[in-house]
Parts: C-alpha cells; structure tokens; sequence
C-alpha cells in the first residue's frame, strides 16, 4: 500500500522527522525555503495533507484553489 503523501513546509527534531520519513511520502520545498502561495499549492495537488507552520500564510484564497485530496491541513508550533 502506498504511503500518504505529506506535504512538509519546515524541518523538525529528529525524532519527528523520522516519523515522517517511516510513515509518509514527504514533499518538500527542495531549496529548503518557504513555499510561495503557488508552489504550496502545486505541491499539494494529489496530496492527502499538508503539514504547516505559522510562517506559512494561507488566505481564504489558498483555500478555495487547494486541491481536494487534501483532507488534513496541520499548523505546527516549533518547524526549524
């Protein structure tokens, strides 16, 4: 069976990024920096949830064009 695919907006401690590799299929920003308005919605598109921090800004907008197969959206405390 295929794993969730997770979009991941920040790095975390070890133990939680573990997690995130064994249990996940994760998609990153691979340059390592904020994903604009538009890569975090490309990124999500067939992505079953999105794994967010308080820097990442989501507007009624985002909301309206973020895929449908995104059925959780988490806002973390604490992303490096």
């Amino acid at each position: 069976m295929a794993k969730p695919i997770l979009v991941v907006t920040s790095r975390y401690p070890k133990e939680v990024e573990e997690r995130i590799e064994r249990d996940y299929d994760a998609r990153r920003n691979p340059n390592e920096s904020l994903f604009s308005h538009q890569q975090l919605l490309s990124a999500a598109e067939g992505a079953d949830a999105l794994f967010i921090t308080p820097a990442d800004r989501l507007d009624s907008g985002f909301f309206q064009k973020v895929s449908p197969s995104v059925k959780i959206i988490r806002h973390v405390l604490g992303g490096s």
